[in-house]
């Protein structure tokens, strides 16, 4: 990339000029919009995975509750069965 700062005088103008005019031409608007849908995309695609990932998260939770309790019925039935209160 060019350096600005490392120019003189009119060189340091005309290039400033000419990153100006990219800038706001149609080709540097459409690079511009491209890089900001990409980034919008990508968080859609976060925000879809954290989703996802939630999902799973409660799902396990919900499986790990359920084998708990099934883990303290049997202790319950064997605590019944064997007398002890």
């Amino acid at each position: 990339m060019i350096k600005l700062s490392t120019l003189e005088g009119d060189k340091r103008n005309e290039r400033g000029q000419q990153m100006l005019d990219f800038m706001v031409s149609g080709r540097g608007k459409e690079l511009l919009k491209t890089m900001i849908d990409n980034s919008e995309a990508e968080a859609r695609l976060d925000k879809a995975e954290k989703q996802a990932h939630e999902t799973v998260w409660n799902k396990r939770a919900n499986n790990r509750a359920a084998r708990e309790n099934l883990l303290n019925t049997i202790i319950a039935e064997i605590d019944r069965i064997s007398g002890v209160d």
